[in-house]
């Protein structure tokens, strides 16, 4: 997950990017919990992890950046090994 680190914190100095995909890279949980910095600390709109393996672990650091300040509008999620239970936690 070095790579990851790497990406994030360049693009914590560029606020130019408005998506992201970074789907397929196999992230994994603690690459999940370093992507979640991206959803406060830029202005991504569009964010793709889909099949990072990230479990629920990683999807709950992302999940719970997303606030009503947040400006992200849309994540994929897709692929990434969640289970029900955390999609029951985070239904509205």
């Amino acid at each position: 997950y070095q790579g990851i680190m790497i990406l994030v914190g360049a693009l914590d100095a560029n606020t130019g990017i408005i998506e992201l995909n970074i789907s397929v890279n196999n992230i994994g949980i603690e690459g999940g919990a370093i992507v979640s910095t991206l959803i406060t600390s830029s202005k991504i709109l569009d964010l793709n992890v889909s099949s990072n393996n990230i479990k629920d672990i990683g999807t709950a650091h992302i999940l719970s950046k997303i606030n009503k300040d947040s400006v992200i509008r849309q994540i994929n999620l897709a692929n990434n090994g969640i289970t029900d239970a955390l999609a029951d936690d985070f239904e509205g």
